[in-house]
């Protein structure tokens, strides 16, 4: 039985405290949260016990989730490797990039098992998508949230974009030979809609657009190869694809025949526990490794950069 500890409080830590199903040989020893206010008032709410120190935590753990909010990703990360224990990131690692190097080092040379959450690459349509589409030859992704009032909750590409930049990774196996990029100013002093354009060495072509003002929640993935393309409706569950019909009873109508698949919805947080389960027995490599969050963060860098100097003309 590896006993588990929640770095973080709030939706996520619920969400993974409910994830403990009876099945898994994994206990939630309790949570920890630095900023004591928000931890009190979370504990007053749910049944998850708190401890009062990050070293408490450790004493009573063999692996942590890691939940808090992105400034303290790396203070938690290296503390927790270096007591030895296994760690899972819920979302990303920092955007800073020596520091995200540093973890991936960390995890290869310690002997921990390491990963990062793993709800979009292994979402059952993404699955299913990659399965189907060897050779892409043109991705677009629109990911867009709509607007809760506050401008800088959530980073666009850091937040948003990023998960993009992962999936295509994911899907083209060649090098990334060139990165473009725009984005502005709508509503705040940062960046609050974004596209980038990522063209690689065997021809493919990724166009991501990624904004936080919209007036409803979209995200649509989209992958054209020979012959055929699939549309990936994440939130709804949805992969269609459009191939090219070369039956002969086709007739006049249309050269397309359409397929529509719908999928069962899945938990993320109990996928994420039975991966975290398996990668500490060392049955399977994570879904997502720290090397593979590192390389998408690296794109991410790159893209911010290229809006930046952009903006700053």
């Amino acid at each position: 039985m590896f006993r588990i500890g929640i770095i973080g409080s709030g939706m996520s830590c619920t969400a993974y405290s409910q994830a403990f199903l009876p099945e898994l040989p994994l206990s939630l020893s309790g949570f920890f949260d630095a900023r004591t206010d928000v931890a009190a008032t979370y504990e007053s709410q749910h049944s998850i016990p708190r401890f009062n120190s990050i070293t408490d935590l450790f004493h009573q753990v063999d692996g942590v989730i890691i939940t808090a909010q992105s400034d303290r990703i790396y203070e938690y990360a290296q503390s927790a490797i270096r007591e030895g224990k296994h760690v899972m990131i819920e979302k990303r690692l920092p955007a800073n990039l020596e520091q995200a190097k540093e973890l991936v080092e960390m995890s290869k040379e310690s002997g921990v098992r390491c990963l990062m959450g793993n709800r979009e690459r292994a979402h059952p349509v993404f699955d299913q998508l990659r399965k189907r589409c060897s050779s892409p030859l043109f991705i677009e992704a629109y990911r867009v949230l709509s607007y809760d009032g506050n401008p800088q909750s959530t980073d666009v590409i850091n937040e948003l974009m990023l998960h993009d930049i992962d999936l295509v990774l994911c899907l083209v196996k060649s090098e990334l030979k060139r990165v473009s990029a725009s984005g502005t100013r709508v509503v705040s002093e940062g960046i609050d809609i974004a596209s980038a354009r990522l063209e690689f060495s065997n021809g493919c072509v990724a166009n991501l657009t990624a904004s936080r003002i919209a007036t409803e929640e979209k995200n649509k993935f989209t992958v054209f190869q020979k012959d055929r393309y699939f549309q990936a409706r994440l939130n709804q569950f949805e992969l269609s694809e459009v191939s090219l019909d070369q039956s002969e009873t086709q007739g006049h109508n249309s050269p397309f025949r359409l397929t529509n698949e719908s999928f069962k919805p899945s938990i993320s947080a109990i996928m994420e526990l039975v991966e975290f389960k398996e990668v500490m027995q060392e049955q399977k490599n994570p879904t997502v490794s720290f090397e593979d969050a590192y390389l998408a963060v690296v794109v991410a860098d790159r893209i911010i950069k290229k809006i930046n100097s952009l903006m700053e003309e």
